[in-house]
């Protein structure tokens, strides 16, 4: 088996194994391109970089995920916490549920979402001092 590493705008989407009689190509149009890792110590993985020009793979930069998905967040809450956002009728709370259910994404640094957090708190929504906790960034 042959092992290559599946490359887009210099990081790497996927490592994929292949037969030593197969080689693996894409279409021109996708920008999508192969290397062969075969034998390289270590192996690249997923959101390596690479680079074109010399031939090198090299770990991701720590970078820290500020922005999660509604869901994300909403499975940062604990249970009770889950409970007391969807069942509240208090229009603060009622206006950032129809917010979270359409946003998508959530960026814990913008100042709205931290007030919100921080809003949901005070009203008792979430337990003192989760609003932290909740906005917490993750290393990733």
């Amino acid at each position: 088996m042959r092992t290559w590493a599946e490359i887009r705008d210099g990081i790497v989407n996927g490592i994929h194994e292949m037969p030593d009689d197969l080689v693996p190509k894409f279409n021109p149009n996708s920008f999508l391109y192969v290397v062969e890792t075969t034998g390289l110590n270590p192996q690249p993985a997923a959101n390596w970089k690479y680079d074109f020009g010399t031939g090198v793979f090299s770990v991701p930069e720590t970078v820290c995920k500020t922005t999660i998905t509604s869901k994300a967040f909403f499975q940062r809450l604990i249970t009770n916490e889950m409970e007391s956002l969807v069942t509240s009728i208090d229009a603060k709370v009622v206006w950032f549920r129809y917010w979270l259910a359409l946003s998508g994404d959530m960026n814990l640094e913008d100042a709205q979402i931290i007030a919100a957090v921080q809003m949901l708190e005070s009203k008792g929504i979430i337990g003192v001092g989760r609003a932290a906790i909740i906005l917490t960034i993750e290393q990733g």
